[in-house]
């Protein structure tokens, strides 16, 4: 039983409100690849692996920030597959010249 002020009100409110969303998703991924420095492309060959929260893991250094570790390959004699370009990331949190575990 729609009212008859606005039949099409239901319709209205989901259109405004699957706009928005659609529009917020737009604005975070913006937001993320240009707050980092980073492009999004940066971003979508790490994927899996996510940057740890370094707040409170260099001890009183500032500024504590998150980097990627890539291990040195296991074979040193690949064939070039899809498997090559495959690296697993870890990650450690720096401040100036120090390394820490987070």
């Amino acid at each position: 039983m729609a009212s008859p002020k606005y039949p099409n009100g239901l319709a209205i409110v989901l259109a405004i409100l699957i706009f928005s969303l659609s529009f917020q998703a737009f604005i975070s991924v913006d937001s993320v690849s240009s707050s980092n420095g980073g492009s999004l492309k940066q971003r979508k060959q790490m994927l899996g692996s996510r940057p740890p929260s370094c707040i409170n893991k260099c001890l009183s250094c500032i500024p504590c920030l998150p980097f990627p570790v890539i291990p040195p390959s296991q074979n040193q004699k690949a064939v070039l597959s899809h498997q090559e370009t495959y690296y697993p990331v870890s990650w450690r949190c720096r401040c100036k010249n120090k390394v820490f575990h987070p």
